[in-house]
Protein backbone atom coordinates (compact mmCIF):
# COMPACT_ATOMS: atom_id res chain seq x y z
CA UNK A 1 0.00 0.00 0.00
CA UNK A 2 1.43 3.39 -0.96
CA UNK A 3 0.62 7.06 -0.47
CA UNK A 4 0.56 9.23 -3.59
CA UNK A 5 3.68 11.39 -3.91
CA UNK A 6 1.42 14.48 -3.94
CA UNK A 7 1.24 14.10 -0.18
CA UNK A 8 4.72 15.00 0.96
CA UNK A 9 6.62 17.74 2.76
CA UNK A 10 5.82 21.30 1.54
CA UNK A 11 2.52 20.26 -0.07
CA UNK A 12 -0.34 22.67 -0.64
CA UNK A 13 -3.94 21.58 -0.12
CA UNK A 14 -6.87 23.47 -1.57
CA UNK A 15 -8.69 25.79 0.83
CA UNK A 16 -12.49 25.80 1.17
CA UNK A 17 -12.90 22.43 -0.57
CA UNK A 18 -12.90 18.86 0.75
CA UNK A 19 -9.37 17.62 1.44
CA UNK A 20 -8.82 14.20 -0.11
CA UNK A 21 -5.74 12.11 0.66
CA UNK A 22 -5.24 9.07 -1.55
CA UNK A 23 -2.97 6.32 -2.81
CA UNK A 24 -3.20 2.76 -4.04
CA UNK A 25 -2.69 -0.84 -2.98
CA UNK A 26 -4.05 -3.28 -0.42
CA UNK A 27 -3.76 -2.63 3.30
CA UNK A 28 -4.81 -0.30 6.10
CA UNK A 29 -4.20 3.46 6.14
CA UNK A 30 -4.80 6.05 8.84
CA UNK A 31 -4.44 9.80 8.27
CA UNK A 32 -4.53 12.41 11.07
CA UNK A 33 -4.77 16.10 10.23
CA UNK A 34 -5.87 19.17 12.19
CA UNK A 35 -7.27 17.09 15.05
CA UNK A 36 -9.23 14.67 12.87
CA UNK A 37 -8.42 11.09 11.86
CA UNK A 38 -9.66 9.09 8.90
CA UNK A 39 -9.01 5.40 8.29
CA UNK A 40 -9.51 3.05 5.36
CA UNK A 41 -9.08 -0.64 4.60
CA UNK A 42 -8.40 -1.37 0.95
CA UNK A 43 -8.33 -4.79 -0.70
CA UNK A 44 -6.49 -3.38 -3.73
CA UNK A 45 -6.67 -0.62 -6.32
CA UNK A 46 -7.16 3.02 -5.30
CA UNK A 47 -7.98 4.26 -1.81
CA UNK A 48 -8.99 7.69 -0.52
CA UNK A 49 -9.89 9.37 2.76
CA UNK A 50 -11.62 12.74 2.97
CA UNK A 51 -11.45 15.61 5.46
CA UNK A 52 -13.78 18.62 5.61
CA UNK A 53 -12.83 21.89 3.95
CA UNK A 54 -10.51 24.21 5.86
CA UNK A 55 -9.53 27.85 5.56
CA UNK A 56 -6.15 28.88 4.23
CA UNK A 57 -3.34 28.60 6.73
CA UNK A 58 -0.31 26.66 7.87
CA UNK A 59 2.27 25.33 8.19
CA UNK A 60 0.76 22.17 9.64
CA UNK A 61 1.79 18.56 10.12
CA UNK A 62 -0.01 15.45 8.87
CA UNK A 63 0.50 11.97 10.33
CA UNK A 64 0.05 9.09 7.88
CA UNK A 65 0.19 5.48 9.06
CA UNK A 66 0.23 2.74 6.41
CA UNK A 67 0.21 -0.86 7.56
CA UNK A 68 1.60 0.23 10.94
CA UNK A 69 4.42 2.38 9.55
CA UNK A 70 4.15 6.02 10.61
CA UNK A 71 5.24 8.99 8.56
CA UNK A 72 4.99 12.67 9.53
CA UNK A 73 4.53 15.13 6.67
CA UNK A 74 5.72 18.63 7.55
CA UNK A 75 5.28 22.17 6.23
CA UNK A 76 1.77 21.42 4.98
CA UNK A 77 -0.03 24.53 3.73
CA UNK A 78 -3.68 25.13 2.92
CA UNK A 79 -4.11 27.67 0.14
CA UNK A 80 -4.74 27.70 -3.60
CA UNK A 81 -3.96 24.78 -5.93
CA UNK A 82 -3.72 25.45 -9.66
CA UNK A 83 -3.30 22.87 -12.43
CA UNK A 84 -0.89 24.06 -15.14
CA UNK A 85 -1.68 22.07 -18.28
CA UNK A 86 -1.06 21.99 -22.01
CA UNK A 87 1.98 21.49 -24.20
CA UNK A 88 5.48 22.91 -24.59
CA UNK A 89 4.67 26.60 -24.10
CA UNK A 90 3.35 25.78 -20.63
CA UNK A 91 6.29 23.46 -20.08
CA UNK A 92 8.91 26.11 -21.00
CA UNK A 93 10.81 26.81 -17.76
CA UNK A 94 11.78 30.12 -16.19
CA UNK A 95 15.42 29.42 -16.95
CA UNK A 96 14.76 29.34 -20.70
CA UNK A 97 12.87 32.64 -20.81
CA UNK A 98 13.64 36.34 -20.82
CA UNK A 99 14.42 37.31 -17.20
CA UNK A 100 11.52 39.03 -15.42
CA UNK A 101 11.40 42.79 -15.70
CA UNK A 102 8.89 43.49 -12.95
CA UNK A 103 10.79 41.83 -10.13
CA UNK A 104 13.88 39.72 -9.64
CA UNK A 105 13.58 35.98 -9.15
CA UNK A 106 13.85 35.42 -5.43
CA UNK A 107 12.77 32.90 -2.82
CA UNK A 108 8.98 32.59 -2.76
CA UNK A 109 8.34 30.38 0.31
CA UNK A 110 4.55 30.37 -0.19
CA UNK A 111 4.77 29.12 -3.79
CA UNK A 112 5.23 25.36 -4.21
CA UNK A 113 5.49 23.28 -7.35
CA UNK A 114 4.60 19.64 -7.98
CA UNK A 115 5.97 18.34 -11.27
CA UNK A 116 3.77 15.48 -12.47
CA UNK A 117 5.64 12.75 -14.30
CA UNK A 118 5.54 12.98 -18.10
CA UNK A 119 5.98 10.21 -20.68
CA UNK A 120 8.91 12.13 -22.19
CA UNK A 121 12.09 11.85 -20.09
CA UNK A 122 14.38 14.69 -19.08
CA UNK A 123 12.24 16.76 -16.71
CA UNK A 124 14.11 19.35 -14.64
CA UNK A 125 12.33 18.63 -11.34
CA UNK A 126 11.29 15.41 -9.61
CA UNK A 127 7.62 14.50 -8.96
CA UNK A 128 7.57 15.94 -5.44
CA UNK A 129 6.61 19.25 -3.87
CA UNK A 130 9.36 21.81 -4.42
CA UNK A 131 9.30 25.25 -2.78
CA UNK A 132 9.98 28.04 -5.28
CA UNK A 133 13.40 29.02 -4.04
CA UNK A 134 15.53 31.20 -6.28
CA UNK A 135 17.63 28.27 -7.49
CA UNK A 136 14.69 25.92 -8.08
CA UNK A 137 12.50 28.48 -9.88
CA UNK A 138 14.55 28.19 -13.08
CA UNK A 139 13.15 24.67 -13.63
CA UNK A 140 9.50 25.64 -13.11
CA UNK A 141 6.96 26.49 -15.81
CA UNK A 142 7.51 30.18 -16.53
CA UNK A 143 3.82 30.91 -17.15
CA UNK A 144 2.76 29.11 -13.98
CA UNK A 145 5.55 30.64 -11.87
CA UNK A 146 4.71 34.20 -12.92
CA UNK A 147 1.00 33.66 -12.28
CA UNK A 148 1.49 31.84 -8.97
CA UNK A 149 3.92 34.38 -7.50
CA UNK A 150 1.51 37.22 -8.24
CA UNK A 151 -1.45 35.25 -6.89
CA UNK A 152 0.36 34.36 -3.67
CA UNK A 153 1.49 37.93 -3.10
CA UNK A 154 -1.96 39.35 -3.81
CA UNK A 155 -3.87 36.93 -1.58
CA UNK A 156 -1.21 36.33 1.04
CA UNK A 157 -1.64 32.54 0.91
CA UNK A 158 0.30 29.54 -0.28
CA UNK A 159 -0.14 28.66 -3.95
CA UNK A 160 0.57 25.17 -5.20
CA UNK A 161 1.13 24.54 -8.91
CA UNK A 162 0.51 20.98 -10.11
CA UNK A 163 1.66 20.37 -13.67
CA UNK A 164 -0.06 18.31 -16.36
CA UNK A 165 1.77 19.13 -19.58
CA UNK A 166 3.70 17.45 -22.35
CA UNK A 167 5.45 19.03 -25.31
CA UNK A 168 3.78 18.30 -28.66
CA UNK A 169 0.60 17.19 -26.89
CA UNK A 170 -2.72 17.06 -28.73
CA UNK A 171 -6.02 17.87 -27.02
CA UNK A 172 -7.29 14.36 -27.79
CA UNK A 173 -4.69 12.88 -25.47
CA UNK A 174 -6.06 14.75 -22.42
CA UNK A 175 -9.64 13.55 -22.95
CA UNK A 176 -11.10 10.61 -21.04
CA UNK A 177 -10.84 7.73 -23.54
CA UNK A 178 -14.44 6.53 -23.42
CA UNK A 179 -15.75 10.09 -23.77
CA UNK A 180 -13.63 10.67 -26.86
CA UNK A 181 -14.54 7.30 -28.36
CA UNK A 182 -18.25 8.20 -28.41
CA UNK A 183 -17.73 11.64 -29.99
CA UNK A 184 -17.95 12.72 -33.62
CA UNK A 185 -14.30 13.86 -33.39
CA UNK A 186 -13.26 10.24 -33.00
CA UNK A 187 -14.30 9.59 -36.60
CA UNK A 188 -12.11 12.36 -38.04
CA UNK A 189 -8.49 11.41 -38.75
CA UNK A 190 -7.02 14.72 -39.89
CA UNK A 191 -3.60 15.19 -41.52
CA UNK A 192 -2.24 16.94 -38.40
CA UNK A 193 -3.57 14.18 -36.15
CA UNK A 194 -1.92 11.57 -38.37
CA UNK A 195 1.36 13.51 -38.29
CA UNK A 196 1.42 13.72 -34.49
CA UNK A 197 0.52 10.04 -34.17
CA UNK A 198 3.49 9.23 -36.43
CA UNK A 199 6.02 11.60 -34.83
CA UNK A 200 4.97 11.39 -31.18
CA UNK A 201 3.32 7.96 -30.91
CA UNK A 202 3.95 7.58 -27.17
CA UNK A 203 1.67 10.40 -26.02
CA UNK A 204 -0.51 11.23 -29.04
CA UNK A 205 -2.97 8.37 -28.58
CA UNK A 206 -6.45 9.47 -27.48
CA UNK A 207 -6.67 9.47 -23.69
CA UNK A 208 -3.00 8.66 -23.12
CA UNK A 209 -2.13 11.79 -21.13
CA UNK A 210 -5.47 11.64 -19.34
CA UNK A 211 -4.54 8.20 -18.03
CA UNK A 212 -0.85 9.00 -17.50
CA UNK A 213 -1.28 12.35 -15.74
CA UNK A 214 -4.83 13.50 -15.00
CA UNK A 215 -6.26 10.23 -13.71
CA UNK A 216 -3.25 9.80 -11.42
CA UNK A 217 -3.96 13.22 -9.86
CA UNK A 218 -7.64 12.42 -9.24
CA UNK A 219 -9.46 13.13 -6.92
CA UNK A 220 -7.31 16.06 -5.79
CA UNK A 221 -9.21 19.25 -4.92
CA UNK A 222 -8.04 22.22 -6.99
CA UNK A 223 -9.17 25.80 -7.57
CA UNK A 224 -8.64 26.27 -11.32
CA UNK A 225 -6.82 25.08 -14.43
CA UNK A 226 -4.57 27.27 -16.57
CA UNK A 227 -4.17 25.88 -20.07
CA UNK A 228 -1.66 26.75 -22.79
CA UNK A 229 -2.02 24.45 -25.79
CA UNK A 230 -3.18 24.61 -29.38
CA UNK A 231 -0.22 24.37 -31.72
CA UNK A 232 -0.84 20.63 -32.06
CA UNK A 233 -4.46 21.24 -33.09
CA UNK A 234 -3.82 24.07 -35.55
CA UNK A 235 -4.73 22.35 -38.83
CA UNK A 236 -7.96 23.82 -40.32
CA UNK A 237 -9.75 20.49 -39.88
CA UNK A 238 -8.62 20.28 -36.27
CA UNK A 239 -9.62 23.88 -35.65
CA UNK A 240 -13.12 23.15 -36.94
CA UNK A 241 -13.70 20.73 -34.05
CA UNK A 242 -11.57 22.56 -31.46
CA UNK A 243 -14.55 23.71 -29.38
CA UNK A 244 -15.85 20.16 -29.03
CA UNK A 245 -12.37 18.87 -28.17
CA UNK A 246 -11.88 21.63 -25.61
CA UNK A 247 -15.27 20.92 -24.06
CA UNK A 248 -14.44 17.21 -23.73
CA UNK A 249 -11.04 17.97 -22.20
CA UNK A 250 -12.61 20.34 -19.68
CA UNK A 251 -15.35 17.82 -18.86
CA UNK A 252 -12.70 15.14 -18.31
CA UNK A 253 -10.71 17.29 -15.88
CA UNK A 254 -13.81 18.57 -14.11
CA UNK A 255 -14.84 15.00 -13.42
CA UNK A 256 -11.34 13.97 -12.34
CA UNK A 257 -11.06 16.85 -9.86
CA UNK A 258 -14.65 16.44 -8.61
CA UNK A 259 -15.81 19.92 -9.61
CA UNK A 260 -18.43 20.27 -12.39
CA UNK A 261 -17.80 24.02 -12.53
CA UNK A 262 -13.99 23.97 -12.36
CA UNK A 263 -12.86 27.21 -14.09
CA UNK A 264 -10.26 27.28 -16.86
CA UNK A 265 -8.03 30.08 -18.12
CA UNK A 266 -6.78 29.46 -21.65
CA UNK A 267 -3.81 31.24 -23.24
CA UNK A 268 -4.38 32.12 -26.89
CA UNK A 269 -1.44 31.32 -29.13
CA UNK A 270 0.98 34.10 -30.05
CA UNK A 271 1.63 35.17 -33.65
CA UNK A 272 4.12 32.91 -35.45
CA UNK A 273 5.13 32.83 -39.10
CA UNK A 274 6.44 29.28 -39.34
CA UNK A 275 3.11 27.54 -38.68
CA UNK A 276 1.36 29.54 -41.40
CA UNK A 277 -2.44 29.47 -41.61
CA UNK A 278 -2.52 26.86 -38.84
CA UNK A 279 -1.56 29.53 -36.31
CA UNK A 280 -4.44 31.74 -37.44
CA UNK A 281 -6.96 28.89 -37.39
CA UNK A 282 -5.84 27.81 -33.93
CA UNK A 283 -6.17 31.35 -32.53
CA UNK A 284 -9.64 31.72 -34.06
CA UNK A 285 -10.68 28.34 -32.67
CA UNK A 286 -9.45 29.24 -29.18
CA UNK A 287 -11.37 32.51 -29.19
CA UNK A 288 -14.54 30.77 -30.43
CA UNK A 289 -14.28 28.11 -27.72
CA UNK A 290 -13.97 30.78 -25.03
CA UNK A 291 -17.15 32.46 -26.28
CA UNK A 292 -19.13 29.22 -26.28
CA UNK A 293 -17.95 27.15 -23.29
CA UNK A 294 -19.07 28.30 -19.82
CA UNK A 295 -16.23 28.69 -17.37
CA UNK A 296 -13.52 29.12 -20.02
CA UNK A 297 -11.71 32.48 -19.97
CA UNK A 298 -9.04 33.45 -22.50
CA UNK A 299 -6.02 35.73 -22.36
CA UNK A 300 -4.45 37.12 -25.51
CA UNK A 301 -0.73 37.60 -26.13
CA UNK A 302 -0.60 39.14 -29.60
CA UNK A 303 2.26 41.39 -28.50
CA UNK A 304 4.75 38.69 -27.44
CA UNK A 305 4.96 36.57 -30.58
CA UNK A 306 8.20 35.90 -32.44
CA UNK A 307 8.15 35.32 -36.19
CA UNK A 308 10.28 32.20 -36.22
CA UNK A 309 9.99 30.96 -32.65
CA UNK A 310 6.98 28.90 -31.65
CA UNK A 311 8.01 29.25 -28.01
CA UNK A 312 8.04 33.01 -27.30
CA UNK A 313 10.30 33.66 -24.35
CA UNK A 314 8.61 36.74 -22.89
CA UNK A 315 6.53 34.64 -20.53
CA UNK A 316 6.29 37.30 -17.82
CA UNK A 317 3.54 39.08 -19.77
CA UNK A 318 1.74 35.77 -20.28
CA UNK A 319 1.84 34.82 -16.61
CA UNK A 320 0.75 38.30 -15.57
CA UNK A 321 -2.34 38.07 -17.79
CA UNK A 322 -3.14 34.60 -16.52
CA UNK A 323 -2.97 36.03 -12.99
CA UNK A 324 -5.32 38.86 -14.02
CA UNK A 325 -7.78 36.37 -15.51
CA UNK A 326 -7.69 34.24 -12.37
CA UNK A 327 -8.32 37.25 -10.14
CA UNK A 328 -11.18 38.47 -12.35
CA UNK A 329 -12.97 35.24 -13.24
CA UNK A 330 -12.13 32.89 -10.36
CA UNK A 331 -11.75 35.18 -7.34
CA UNK A 332 -14.34 37.80 -8.28
CA UNK A 333 -12.04 40.83 -8.56
CA UNK A 334 -13.89 42.23 -11.54
CA UNK A 335 -12.10 45.54 -11.12
CA UNK A 336 -8.98 43.82 -12.51
CA UNK A 337 -9.30 43.64 -16.31
CA UNK A 338 -7.65 40.80 -18.19
CA UNK A 339 -8.79 41.36 -21.79
CA UNK A 340 -7.54 44.02 -24.17
CA UNK A 341 -9.75 45.95 -26.63
CA UNK A 342 -12.41 43.75 -28.23
CA UNK A 343 -14.07 44.77 -31.50
CA UNK A 344 -17.71 45.70 -30.92
CA UNK A 345 -18.66 46.98 -34.37
CA UNK A 346 -17.27 48.11 -37.73
CA UNK A 347 -18.79 50.96 -39.72
CA UNK A 348 -17.80 51.37 -43.37
CA UNK A 349 -17.86 54.49 -45.52
CA UNK A 350 -16.03 54.64 -48.82
CA UNK A 351 -12.43 53.60 -48.25
CA UNK A 352 -12.68 53.93 -44.48
CA UNK A 353 -13.62 51.75 -41.53
CA UNK A 354 -14.40 52.93 -38.02
CA UNK A 355 -13.85 50.18 -35.48
CA UNK A 356 -15.48 50.60 -32.08
CA UNK A 357 -14.03 48.63 -29.17
CA UNK A 358 -15.12 47.51 -25.74
CA UNK A 359 -12.67 46.71 -22.90
CA UNK A 360 -10.76 49.92 -23.58
CA UNK A 361 -10.03 50.51 -19.85
CA UNK A 362 -8.92 54.13 -19.99
CA UNK A 363 -8.82 54.50 -23.77
CA UNK A 364 -7.00 53.04 -26.72
CA UNK A 365 -3.23 53.42 -26.72
CA UNK A 366 -0.45 52.68 -29.17
CA UNK A 367 3.29 52.16 -28.86
CA UNK A 368 4.04 52.38 -32.58
CA UNK A 369 2.50 52.27 -36.02
CA UNK A 370 -0.65 50.14 -36.10
CA UNK A 371 0.04 48.04 -39.18
CA UNK A 372 -2.02 44.84 -38.79
CA UNK A 373 -5.39 46.16 -40.01
CA UNK A 374 -6.37 45.11 -43.52
CA UNK A 375 -9.36 46.48 -45.41
CA UNK A 376 -11.21 44.25 -47.86
CA UNK A 377 -12.63 45.58 -51.12
CA UNK A 378 -15.60 44.33 -53.17
CA UNK A 379 -13.37 41.88 -55.05
CA UNK A 380 -12.20 40.33 -51.78
CA UNK A 381 -8.70 41.79 -52.03
CA UNK A 382 -6.91 42.91 -48.87
CA UNK A 383 -5.33 46.35 -48.52
CA UNK A 384 -3.13 47.53 -45.59
CA UNK A 385 -4.82 50.37 -43.75
CA UNK A 386 -3.36 53.61 -42.46
CA UNK A 387 -4.63 53.89 -38.89
CA UNK A 388 -5.28 56.46 -36.23
CA UNK A 389 -7.00 56.40 -32.85
CA UNK A 390 -9.99 58.60 -32.01
CA UNK A 391 -11.25 57.99 -28.47
CA UNK A 392 -12.41 54.38 -28.23
CA UNK A 393 -12.36 53.91 -31.99
CA UNK A 394 -9.75 52.97 -34.54
CA UNK A 395 -10.00 54.66 -37.95
CA UNK A 396 -8.50 52.74 -40.85
CA UNK A 397 -8.24 54.09 -44.39
CA UNK A 398 -7.00 52.72 -47.71
CA UNK A 399 -6.96 54.11 -51.26
CA UNK A 400 -9.89 52.03 -52.53
CA UNK A 401 -13.40 53.07 -53.60
CA UNK A 402 -15.35 50.92 -51.18
CA UNK A 403 -14.47 48.88 -48.12
CA UNK A 404 -16.77 45.95 -47.35
CA UNK A 405 -14.82 44.16 -44.64
CA UNK A 406 -11.88 44.36 -42.28
CA UNK A 407 -9.53 42.07 -40.43
CA UNK A 408 -7.12 42.85 -37.63
CA UNK A 409 -4.24 40.63 -36.57
CA UNK A 410 -5.31 37.78 -38.82
CA UNK A 411 -1.93 37.04 -40.40
CA UNK A 412 0.19 34.16 -39.05
CA UNK A 413 2.63 36.75 -37.71
CA UNK A 414 1.96 40.42 -37.05
CA UNK A 415 3.19 43.17 -34.77
CA UNK A 416 0.70 44.33 -32.17
CA UNK A 417 0.70 48.05 -31.41
CA UNK A 418 -2.84 48.59 -30.12
CA UNK A 419 -3.59 48.37 -26.39
CA UNK A 420 -6.00 49.60 -23.78
CA UNK A 421 -5.15 51.84 -20.85
CA UNK A 422 -4.06 48.78 -18.82
CA UNK A 423 -1.48 47.82 -21.44
CA UNK A 424 -3.45 44.75 -22.60
CA UNK A 425 -3.26 43.99 -26.35
CA UNK A 426 -6.22 44.24 -28.69
CA UNK A 427 -7.97 41.03 -29.72
CA UNK A 428 -7.68 39.88 -33.32
CA UNK A 429 -10.88 39.98 -35.34
CA UNK A 430 -12.39 39.74 -38.80
CA UNK A 431 -15.58 41.41 -40.00
CA UNK A 432 -16.94 40.45 -43.40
Amino acid sequence: MILHSLFSNHMVLQADKPIRIFGMGAGHASVSFLGKTREVDCKGGDWVVEFPAEKAGGPYEMLVTIDGEERTITDVMIGEVIIAGGQSNMQLPVGACVPPAEFDIQDEPLVRYYNTQRPEPGEWLRPEWTPATKDKARGMSAVAWHAAVRLSRAKGVAVGVVTAFQGAAILQSFIRPDLYATSECHKKFTPMYASYMANYPVWSRPGMLYNFQIKRLSPLSVRAVIWYQGEANGHPEEAAMFTELMWMMMASLREAFCDPDLPFVQVQLAPNQDRGIGTVKARQAQWKAAQEIPGLAIVTIGDVGEAHEIHPTRKEQVGQRVYRALMHTVYGHTEIPYLGPVMESCTYEGGRVTVTFTHTEGGLKTDGEINCLNLIDEAGEKHPATCRIEGNTLIGEADIPKVVGAEFGMEPFFEMHLFNGEGLPAVSFEDR
